[in-house]
């Protein structure tokens, strides 16, 4: 275990969340983040993912001459998986899995791309409305996963170039 941590030291390793490293501190990389026009992406869950963005990279607002755009789309439906099954083979329970594709471009040239997925659960329960409100609970979470993964990655981008 020691000989892995000093090999680990040695080549430069940080990690990302360590005092050092969290390039959310970095001052530079905050005027970068701060410098990312994010654009509007479809539907309403994709609106939630959009507003945990712009807290994250814009806090003071988006910027009047942006150098960056993030386009972030989703790929396909929600794959909806059935789980915890009642002795009548219907669910009471499922799992969301949303992929969203972003790019980042800088001057029309993507710089940056990648996916992020989410995974999230609800519960079907009696009630529609209880379903209804804990799907729509579920889709928030996933939103945050989804952004908050993006920022990261935005993030480790800029504090590495």
């Amino acid at each position: 275990m020691v000989i892995a941590t000093l090999c680990l030291a040695s080549c430069g390793f940080t990690p990302l969340y360590s005092n050092a490293a969290n390039s959310y501190n970095n001052e530079d990389v905050k005027l970068e983040l701060a410098q990312i026009k994010v654009k509007h992406i479809a539907d309403r869950f994709g609106q939630q993912i959009r507003n945990q963005l712009l807290d994250k990279l814009n806090p003071l607002g988006q910027p009047r001459n942006a150098e960056y755009v993030l386009e972030v789309v989703m790929e396909g439906k929600p794959q909806i998986i059935e789980q915890a099954l009642r002795d009548d083979v219907t669910a009471t329970r499922e799992t969301m899995k949303i992929i969203m594709v972003y790019k980042l471009k800088h001057n029309d040239e993507i710089i940056l791309e990648g996916d992020s997925i989410a995974f999230s659960s609800y519960n079907i329960l009696s009630n529609p409305y209880s379903t209804t409100i804990s799907k729509e609970s579920a889709y928030k979470q996933a939103a945050k996963i989804i952004a908050d993964d993006i920022s990261l990655r935005l993030a480790a981008y800029f504090y590495n170039n």
